[in-house]
């Protein structure tokens, strides 16, 4: 009787709990296993995390097996079930050859005991063939279906044994949910996902969604989501964005339904996000969970990610946690097992250095005589159960170490969470064009301090196209606000964020002083407080800026000098109101050149962490793939973190990178709520800030978090409404029409 193929349902919801909240959902993809680069280690380090982040559930998104591996595994073992029974054929052939030969013998031969001689022999020829003529029955060369089969079924229990048992921070267990990719995972992957539901039906923890596609609704923060995976294979991409734009557009071209909250794409191994903006959803990409031996589309990021959905329009918190460090040098975390000899454990030193070796090399650099390398290697060669499994490649005559023990035994390691650990933040902007009848100034003063004491930013930069300027006769286009020529612009520019800098230092400096004694305060301490609690701003210059200089000015200098003196009058004036004693001229002049930089794009800012970041204003157009300025940013400049201006729209990447470790590319959109000229073009703008935490253990950044913060107002000052006012302020009164 054929069995009844699982329906499985389009919509599914995740959790019962109550309206508002938050959900905390862990991503991963490809794990594949059946390849070389699979590793067990790996899953339990995302489930350790897992539980850290007090994750509500986890979705594998494509790549719980390796299809092109599982398949190049299935031809060769079918190629060598074929080779072998062409061998026992040819044998067959070969004795029946024999046979014949006798057979002629005893027919032409005279001599009755000669005949009798080939008798016997031809007998066991005889008995030879009927026994090879059976064992050629057993040998027949299986179909591959049948050898599928059997992969399935293997896969299915390894997978049911190393795939943990994920659970939240209080040990309550959290249910893992599968999309499978008909391109990563193939019919394979599939037929593995049901299995595994199967031999994990006691704990109820593992369920499956399906191929390609799967949309989940969030209970408590009624959020929707849609998990895809490419049906197709691919090409291989330069640019991380290319793929996954391309599977969106599709499934919103088939859709019928307003865009979900989020999409999550999976299997490409990027790391990238682009925020609600233009797009009415977000968009996130995957990194890989296994040890990336080939590329397909420039996969290059190991590790996972988890994501933070506030019911409301709150942002979405995105972190990723980079793996791909302790890939990079696995063979240093192998530990010596208890009982090794002295020799024994030399030799895994040296091969936690070099990978493979052969017996001379390990004669020459150890300076041990060969048979005393021969018993040792031969001892671990031969462990049962060791720590350290090896293995000897007869073909190339060297030692390495056993592949399965790695993908099975290896353990990571990943630094206690109070040990060592470093976070800085940077809040980033880009054009806000003060001048600009578009710019969101109530927006940049209302809203921007709290990001910064909310998001407890270290650093808010400016990256470029501070005011708007006035070349392409944007004044007579009414893009500009009437009269405000370059001195205006500057000086709105320099009221506008230094009060974003004094509104959050005034916040946070309440707030500190809660559980302190003002009276006991001195003027170092006070001076301390200013130091710790007013956020650095950096900034640079934007094509818009610079068009100063062709009027024979420096770009941006009053805007500089008055940004000082405000900040200088701020802080004195603070300090007051707070009852804190008063900071002298030259110590608040200090405090200002400290905290208000002027960089060119080659400029870096370095935290006491170890961590960078800069920023540059491409003077360049728009590219419809996304990601193709903050790729080029990050290969041009060498940073943690590099802010890429200009384009108006967002996105954000990050990238590993063997030097530095996880590194990240910020491209951010405007402070305007839209631009006549892009209107004309076509395009549509991205609002907003963006936020980059970066969590780094001896200076190289292991988590980061991303995500975009404001919400477009879409308004803007009306030059015809500054005219009607100033007509009706004078007594005339006009057709608001005309």
């Amino acid at each position: 009787m054929e069995k009844k193929k699982p329906v499985i349902k389009e919509t599914h919801e995740l959790t019962t709990r109550r309206l508002p909240g938050t959900d905390i959902v862990g991503y991963l993809s490809r794990i594949d296993i059946g390849s070389d680069g699979y590793r067990k280690g790996l899953l339990i380090q995302a489930a350790e995390r897992s539980r850290e982040e007090n994750v509500d559930c986890i979705f594998l998104v494509g790549g719980l097996v390796g299809k092109r591996e599982v398949a190049a595994q299935i031809l060769k073992i079918r190629e060598e079930e074929k080779a072998a029974y062409n061998k026992k054929r040819a044998e067959l052939v070969d004795l029946a050859a024999q046979k014949a030969k006798f057979i002629f013998r005893i027919n032409e031969e005279k001599k009755e005991l000669e005949k009798k001689k080939f008798g016997g022999k031809l007998a066991e020829i005889e008995i030879k063939i009927e026994d090879l003529k059976d064992t050629l029955k057993e040998m027949k060369p299986r179909s591959p279906a049948l050898i599928l089969e059997e992969f399935v079924e293997q896969l299915a229990k390894e997978l049911a044994e190393d795939l943990p048992r994920f659970q939240k921070n209080d040990g309550k267990q959290i249910k893992v949910y599968i999309v499978t990719s008909p391109a990563y995972d193939g019919l394979v992957g599939h037929r593995v996902a049901l299995r595994l539901v199967e031999l994990r039906k006691k704990e109820r923890d593992v369920l499956y969604f399906g191929q390609t596609r799967a949309f989940v609704k969030l209970k408590k923060s009624d959020k929707g989501v849609v998990l895809l995976t490419p049906k197709k294979d691919v090409w291989r991409a330069r640019y991380y964005s290319t793929y996954p734009d391309r599977l969106v557009e599709d499934d919103l071209k088939r859709g019928s339904k307003m865009p979900p909250e989020m999409y999550v794409v999976g299997c490409f191994g990027s790391s990238i996000n682009r925020g609600k903006g233009s797009n009415k959803y977000q968009r996130i990409t995957l990194p890989v969970l296994h040890k990336l031996e080939d590329t397909t589309t420039g996969e290059n990021m190991v590790g996972m990610r988890i994501v933070k959905y506030h019911h409301g329009d709150g942002p979405n918190q995105v972190m990723t946690f980079d793996f791909k460090h302790m890939l990079m040098d696995e063979r240093s975390m192998i530990t010596l097992p208890p009982n090794c000899s002295k020799i024994q454990a030399k030799i895994i030193e040296d091969l936690k250095v070099h990978g493979s070796r052969h017996i001379g090399q390990f004669e020459d650099d150890l300076d041990i005589p060969r048979e005393a390398l021969e018993k040792a290697l031969n001892g671990l060669v031969n462990r049962s159960r060791a720590k350290a499994g090896l293995v000897f490649n007869e073909s190339s005559t060297q030692y390495s170490f056993n592949l399965n023990w790695l993908q099975k035994m290896l353990r990571f390691n990943w630094p206690e969470k109070n040990s060592g650990w470093q976070k800085n933040t940077v809040v980033g902007f880009s054009c806000p064009h003060a001048g600009s009848v578009h710019t969101a100034e109530k927006f940049i003063l209302g809203e921007l301090p709290d990001i910064i004491v909310e998001e407890d930013a270290d650093v808010l930069f400016d990256a470029g196209d501070t005011i708007e300027g006035l070349k392409h006769f944007l004044v007579n286009r009414k893009e500009v606000v009437p009269g405000f020529n370059y001195t205006k612009q500057e000086k709105l520019a320099a009221y506008l964020f230094s009060a974003v800098m004094l509104k959050a230092f005034d916040k946070r400096l309440a707030k500190a002083l809660k559980d302190m004694d003002v009276k006991k305060i001195s003027p170092a301490e006070a001076e301390e407080l200013a130091m710790k609690l007013l956020v650095t701003f950096i900034y640079i210059c934007g094509n818009h800026d610079d068009w100063e200089e062709e009027l024979g000015l420096d770009t941006l200098a009053l805007f500089d000098e008055k940004m000082r003196k405000l900040v200088v009058d701020g802080i004195d004036r603070i300090l007051r109101e707070r009852g804190l004693p008063a900071l002298s001229l030259p110590t608040l002049n200090g405090l200002a050149d400290k905290k208000v930089l002027a960089f060119t794009e080659d400029d870096v800012y370095t935290f006491s962490s170890g961590i960078t970041v800069g920023a540059i204003h491409y003077c360049a157009g728009r590219t419809e793939t996304n990601s193709i300025w903050p790729q080029r940013a990050l290969k041009q400049f060498r940073v943690h973190d590099k802010i890429v201006g200009n384009f108006h729209v967002e996105e954000e990447i990050e990238e590993y990178d063997a030097e530095l470790g996880l590194r990240a590319a910020d491209m951010l959109p405007t402070l305007k709520s839209k631009s006549d000229f892009e209107t004309m073009k076509g395009k549509i703008v991205d609002f907003g800030v963006g936020v980059r935490k970066m969590w780094s253990y001896k200076g190289r950044v292991l988590i980061t978090e991303s995500g975009l913060r404001g919400k477009n107002p879409l308004k803007s000052l009306d030059a015809n409404e500054v005219f009607r006012l100033h007509c009706k302020e004078i007594g005339i009164d006009i057709n608001s029409k005309k």
